[in-house]
């Protein structure tokens, strides 16, 4: 009887956790719109994945764990003794390959020594970018933990390091300014209990970490759920969070979370919002979250248009570095930060406590408000004339943020902007327009979108470094097989009326990397390294007359690169620049081809077989 009792309990908790919570804990209140107003102003965060898996340089972590969903043992079991592949160092042999041995892996806490560390060091820098919060992985996938707890042997006190990360980072943080959000994976790879069809033991295992993790360090604002199958309470979980900060937030990703929780679009751009909160976690180094080598680390321009551009949909960016096995941020990760820091105490002013719009993003740019005044964060490359929607509010007065005097014109029909070309900026050029009225009274005023020319064109390279489903040059485009075929904004999730793409099986048989939006991480062409003047061309089903050209490129390898279309001597340029990363380019006059092609005159590539790589190539008619 006791046993059919424990079954129907364990049904019972499925249910509720996967719809809801139960109506006996619905006292345990979650975050209000007010707790939030912190985090709104704050904008910028700084995520860090670290733990022992940077001895590798795996780049993803707990991922590359070989059979990374089963178990090898108990912790006990995992405590006795040392294999000799760890103890002789010869685990470096497996340095950057995938589908580590679980014996190799779980083992790694043995020899993780981060003698480097120094929390006070990383915090400055954190605080010369700008960030004004940090995530903290604390526990990720593989189940170990970066801080001191009594619930587990496999952590980091039982390294040779032996001291608490997660404290010494939070003290540094309290005596900073800067807020604590900690990251914990539901999930969890390494331990027995974590079992979804005997939950309960997990869950007290996880609440007993909830306990330690507010109860023991200082500034906690928040939780950033992560992974999990496990169906855990989240009203008890809560109720235990409320006994050490019942304003702590916390993101979505464990189910059923009461009140408020803030959305995490991964690697793209959130859709424009002022209903939910939302932050966009993207990555400053290669394409995976833990430390890689230190190699693809993106420009500072790459990075201040992620936030730029977050900020303008009325989110948030939480930018990831993973951290090196000695415990340093490398210098090009922290020449990054520090370069969007020196931005930042110029232009802040523009992003820190703003919201987004009044505009949705648009491929001039962005916009961002607060008080009576409206920023145009303008981001494409233009001839010095913009027009834009009118506002429905007089204009008292306009300048920029970078010098020049710009001239103004509001019709019933548009905002025309004027500046001279010498004072527009990359990656942002920045109008502050006084109103007559506060800002966010203003109701949201849509930037005119126009569908891609490029849908379904054919793509042709140079050449191509595939791998799987990625590097092909027909990933750049849109198909036809695809739905929301008109996106919100170049590289933000599709604003399409009909959801998510969908692509029929057979279609996908031969193309997989249709499954994937364009601008996914894993979805983008790439030339071989060999190819020192590589180029992609799209062919259009007919001529077709366009002026506005859109182009991502997946790291920051270009520095030089050329728009062409063929006349007849060969190829005409349309533009040419440096610095590629992500830009839209307004022609000064309308071009009507059905052949272009984008030529990279100079990159920089690491990557021992990899050349530079570009994630979507569109055309618009203006």
């Amino acid at each position: 009887m006791k046993k059919v009792k424990w079954m129907l309990f364990t049904l019972v908790l499925i249910a509720t956790a996967t719809q809801g919570a139960p109506a006996k804990n619905t006292e345990a209140l979650g975050a209000c719109a007010e707790d939030y107003e912190w985090w709104r102003e704050a904008k910028f965060g700084i995520f860090i994945h670290w733990n022992m898996s940077s001895l590798l340089e795996l780049g993803g972590g707990s991922w590359y764990r070989a059979n990374n969903n089963n178990y090898l043992g108990s912790n006990k079991t995992m405590k006795e003794g040392m294999p000799s592949s760890i103890a002789d160092g010869s685990y470096i042999k497996y340095k950057g390959k995938k589908g580590i041995p679980q014996e190799i892996y779980d083992n790694l806490y043995k020899v993780f020594n981060p003698v480097s560390f120094n929390a006070r060091a990383w915090v400055k820098t954190f605080k010369e970018a700008g960030a004004k919060y940090i995530v903290l992985t604390t526990k990720h996938h593989d189940g170990f933990c970066m801080f001191d707890t009594k619930h587990t042997d496999y952590n980091i006190m039982n390294t040779p390091f032996a001291r608490d990360v997660a404290k010494e980072l939070s003290d540094a943080c309290a005596e900073a300014g800067i807020k604590v959000i900690w990251y914990y994976s539901v999930a969890d790879w390494y331990d027995p209990i974590s079992n979804a069809e005997n939950p309960m033991p997990y869950q007290e295992y996880l609440i007993n970490h909830i306990h330690e993790l507010f109860g023991n360090y200082k500034n906690i604002q928040g939780i950033w759920w992560d992974g999990g199958h496990v169906p855990v309470d989240p009203y008890a979980v809560r109720k235990v969070i409320n006994q050490y900060n019942p304003h702590a937030i916390t993101n979505g990703r464990l189910k059923g979370m009461p009140k408020i929780t803030f959305g995490t679009p991964e690697q793209k751009l959130g859709t424009f919002s002022m209903d939910r909160p939302w932050e966009t976690c993207a990555i400053v180094q290669g394409e995976h979250w833990f430390w890689n080598g230190g190699k693809d680390i993106k420009s500072i321009n790459t990075s201040l248009r992620l936030l730029i551009d977050s900020a303008g949909g009325d989110g948030n960016l939480l930018l990831d570095f993973g951290a090196s096995p000695e415990g340093l941020i490398c210098d090009p990760v922290k020449n990054t930060f520090l370069g969007m820091g020196k931005w930042l105490n110029k232009y802040g002013e523009s992003i820190y406590g703003t919201r987004g719009g009044p505009y949705t993003p648009g491929h001039w740019g962005v916009s961002t408000r607060k008080g009576n005044v409206i920023y145009l964060h303008i981001t494409q490359n233009w001839s010095g004339v913009l027009e834009i929607p009118p506002l429905p509010v007089e204009i008292l007065h306009a300048k920029t943020l970078s010098g020049g005097e710009v001239s103004i014109k509001q019709t019933s029909t548009s905002l025309r902007i004027e500046l001279d070309e010498k004072y527009h900026q990359s990656p942002d050029t920045i109008i502050a327009l006084e109103i007559a009225e506060s800002a966010l009274n203003l109701k949201t005023i849509e930037s005119p979108l126009q569908e891609s020319m490029s849908k379904d064109a054919k793509v042709t390279a140079s050449t191509s470094f595939t791998s799987g489903i990625s590097g092909r040059p027909e990933s750049i485009v849109i198909s036809k097989h695809e739905t929301g075929e008109i996106q919100g904004h170049f590289g933000e999730e599709p604003r399409a009326k009909t959801g998510k793409h969908t692509v029929p099986a057979e279609i996908l048989k031969d193309r997989p990397w249709l499954k994937l939006h364009r601008g996914h991480i894993w979805r983008f062409w790439s030339a071989k390294k060999s190819d020192t003047q590589p180029w992609i061309e799209m062919t259009l089903n007919e001529p077709k007359t366009f002026q506005r050209i859109t182009l991502l490129e997946k790291f920051s390898r270009i520095k030089g690169f050329k728009i062409q279309i063929p006349d007849e001597t060969g190829w005409e340029t349309l533009f040419e620049g440096g610095e590629l990363g992500n830009q839209s380019f307004r022609l000064a006059s309308p071009v009507k081809a059905s052949r272009i092609r984008l030529l990279i005159t100079q990159y920089e590539s690491d990557d021992p077989k990899q050349g530079p790589a570009i994630h979507t190539f569109d055309l618009f008619k203006e």
